[in-house]
């Protein structure tokens, strides 16, 4: 695969995934407060659906065709065309056609001469490019055969070139970023405090977290984060456990292990791979924020699901609690930690924790259905309108004149009652249906 053939895959996928996002966050909106917290941060599962697969069948009821452009050919149809006039065989709408000797004869004593309206030809090697930015046409409407040409070519291949570099750049930064933290998180101790371990080891109990999560101490960390792709690990400030009571402490574990539970590293990494892959996309990388936001808050909703309904104030005052002491995050890429967002949305947080009220079962169904709904909609793509859009009406007697001036070769009637005869000196066939029209 290509250079160029990878950016296009790009670019319409980052096309797609905004409009994806655009549809979820518009429907996400209107349900806020109706709908289970886990259902908000389940729905984002659509845009990495779309944005990870960059194929998808067609539906006459994907939401894509209100957006996708057909552009019109204001050209005559040839159908079928001839390609090469030493062929002795044609294709049409994926047929193959035989050419009679009659008709090879009259090709080779008429040669056409050049066509006043020649399409634009490109130097060798160019071609491939000029019919990638042509498919381009429905989903970017700007871009017609008009504004073809080898400088739009040589702007494309800048562009692919530029989208590379940003790409290596960020992806080198991150990788450097990781490999550095995974060399100081191998020097940092375990957690040996006996009250601590067994206030964690009853959160991991209770919330069936059954998998070998170490307890690791860094003073530098600002927030407990969940961290590991293959090796999880919870990190966590000595500061925090002098600081933070038996409850407190049990609130901020329940919080990083519901991040295990809902495999968000795994999520948080796709995340980091799609935004240097689109990070061109303003609208991806708002989206992209708005699922680490609700991740935090499907983490509330497991961990209140397992408090009682007394103790949702004191866990909202904990998270508070930590704010004051400790502002700012300075956590690695790739992480959950339990404050990794801005102040005001954090405080926000915290109100929907203290006013938590479960929801009705109408609303979980609700919720389903919607997902159903945005899936089918939302994963899959609009259906290929036909290329040959214009039809062009030839009347009989249009015909017969032609016939009379020598243009038009021998008529012959194929055996589904459509009619097949050549131009002869534009030097290709045309098929004519029974309602007279030019296919």
């Amino acid at each position: 695969m290509t250079l160029l053939k990878l950016f296009q895959i790009i670019l319409e996928m980052s096309f797609l995934g905004t409009i994806t996002a655009l549809v979820i966050i518009i429907v996400k909106k209107i349900f806020k407060n109706k709908i289970n917290p886990a259902w908000h941060y389940l729905v984002w599962l659509i845009l990495l659906i779309r944005l990870i697969i960059p194929y998808a069948p067609e539906s006459s009821i994907s939401i894509f065709n209100f957006f996708t452009h057909n552009q019109q050919k204001i050209e005559e149809i040839q159908s079928p065309i001839i390609r090469d006039i030493g062929s002795i065989s044609i294709d049409s709408n994926n047929k193959k056609t035989q050419i009679t000797t009659w008709q090879q004869e009259i090709i080779d004593k008429n040669p056409s001469p050049k066509p006043a309206s020649q399409k634009k030809s490109f130097p060798e090697g160019k071609l491939e490019d000029f019919n990638r930015l042509t498919n381009l046409k429905k989903y970017l409407p700007f871009i017609s055969e008009e504004n073809l040409n080898e400088d739009s070519i040589h702007l494309f291949h800048i562009a692919g070139l530029i989208w590379m570099f940003g790409v290596c750049l960020a992806g080198i930064y991150i990788i450097w970023v990781q490999i550095s933290y995974g060399i100081k998180i191998k020097k940092l101790p375990i957690c040996s405090d006996k009250n601590t371990i067994l206030i964690y080891e009853n959160c991991k109990t209770r919330m069936k977290a059954h998998r070998k999560i170490p307890l690791i101490m860094d003073y530098e960390i600002n927030t407990p984060s969940l961290m590991g792709f293959f090796y999880p690990k919870i990190i966590i400030s000595p500061n925090y456990i002098d600081l933070l009571t038996a409850d407190e402490l049990r609130y901020v574990f329940m919080h990083e292990l519901s991040h295990y539970k809902q495999k968000d590293i795994i999520i948080r990494w796709i995340l980091i791979i799609l935004q240097f892959l689109h990070w061109f996309n303003p609208v991806l990388w708002f989206a992209f924020n708005k699922i680490r936001q609700d991740s935090e808050t499907a983490c509330d909703n497991r961990v209140l699901s397992y408090i009682k309904p007394e103790e949702y104030k004191k866990y909202g005052n904990t998270m508070l609690k930590m704010l004051d002491f400790f502002s700012g995050y300075n956590y690695p890429y790739g992480v959950a930690g339990m404050l990794n967002q801005k102040k005001k949305y954090i405080m926000e947080r915290v109100q929907n924790i203290v006013k938590f009220k479960k929801h009705y079962l109408i609303w979980s169904l609700v919720g389903i259905v919607l997902f159903l709904g945005l899936a089918i909609f939302l994963l899959t793509n609009a259906q290929k309108q036909p290329e040959e859009v214009i039809k062009i009406k030839y009347e009989a007697e249009e015909i017969a004149q032609e016939a009379e001036f020598g243009r038009i070769g021998r008529i012959r009637i194929l055996t589904n009652g459509k009619i097949l005869t050549n131009d002869i000196i534009n030097r290709h066939f045309i098929l004519i249906d029974n309602q007279g029209n030019k296919e």
